[in-house]
């Protein structure tokens, strides 16, 4: 498919305004963009990296504030644009370089990274309580949404005092479960929401397929520690995240699989339009 048929957009602007809107419509001219994103479930929040060819000062100027939301959507012609990346622009990223003829903007925006950079809780609970009250007040402190959480049962019997930044005390709440192994929680941002899940429990999502059979996976998957697996796949999927289950079907590789990591990559105007996923079993 010509890449002329492809289609990147980036809007990014005060949260509920309209903000400025950059890239193109499928098969319709528009600023070059190249965007590469990445994410894990370690607790890291996802980011993407944005190059953005020949902005105005004032369109340059909607990623110099982090409170800004911006949001990344990619499709072809056929298929029209849907969300793939959502989150708040770093600017300490933020550079200006020339290109050739050209200026090249180039900034990374991360999801739910603001709100874990910055966010600190101060609690106490002079009675017992339970994990999910503290769970609360850090969905509180965070402003981020709920996705789906499974933290199990966690009693505090004793009273609970906490002072700090409310991404420690996320690690602390999550390392307090008694579930280990394959069993152990990690929590991960998604688009601005909050999960908790065990390191093999996948969200209630839909599987993706990528299939040898169908042309959408790139060259041969290969394995990685934990019989897990990673491959290459084409971009068919924007709404593919950590924690979605993923159906494979190559020769060496076929069943149900957890993503743990996925980065798309592509652009408007290049070649790649890919993402990169590692994957542990599912049952």
């Amino acid at each position: 498919m010509s890449v002329m048929m492809r289609g990147v957009k980036v809007r990014c602007g005060p949260p509920g305004a309209e903000g400025r809107e950059f890239g193109n419509d499928p098969g319709k001219p528009g600023h070059y963009v190249d965007f590469t994103s990445s994410a894990r479930d370690s607790g890291t929040p996802a980011e993407c990296s944005l190059t953005i060819m020949n902005l105005t000062d004032e369109s340059i100027s909607m990623f110099e504030d982090s409170k800004n939301k911006c949001t990344v959507r990619v499709g072809h012609v056929d298929s029209g644009l849907s969300t793939l990346f959502q989150g708040n622009p770093d600017p300490k990223t933020l550079t200006v370089v020339r290109s050739g003829g050209d200026w090249a903007t180039q900034v990374t925006i991360r999801d739910g990274g603001r709100a874990m950079d910055l966010s600190r809780l101060d609690i106490s609970f002079q009675q017992g309580t339970s994990g999910d009250q503290v769970l609360d007040e850090i969905i509180k402190a965070t402003g981020l949404g709920r996705g789906q959480i499974e933290l199990g049962r966690i009693d505090f019997p004793r009273r609970f005092i906490y002072n700090g930044a409310a991404r420690q005390a996320l690690d602390m709440l999550v390392s307090t479960s008694a579930t280990q192994g394959r069993s152990a929680l990690r929590w991960f941002v998604r688009d601005g929401n909050l999960y908790i899940l065990p390191k093999t429990t996948g969200t209630r999502e839909q599987a993706v397929v990528y299939s040898a059979r169908l042309g959408t996976l790139v060259g041969a998957p290969t394995a990685t520690d934990g019989r897990g697996v990673q491959f290459t796949g084409v971009l068919v999927d924007t709404t593919l995240r950590v924690g979605r289950v993923v159906k494979l079907e190559s020769r060496r590789f076929t069943g149900l699989y957890k993503a743990v990591s996925v980065g798309f990559r592509g652009s408007n105007y290049g070649q790649d339009f890919y993402v990169d996923v590692k994957a542990v079993p599912y049952k």
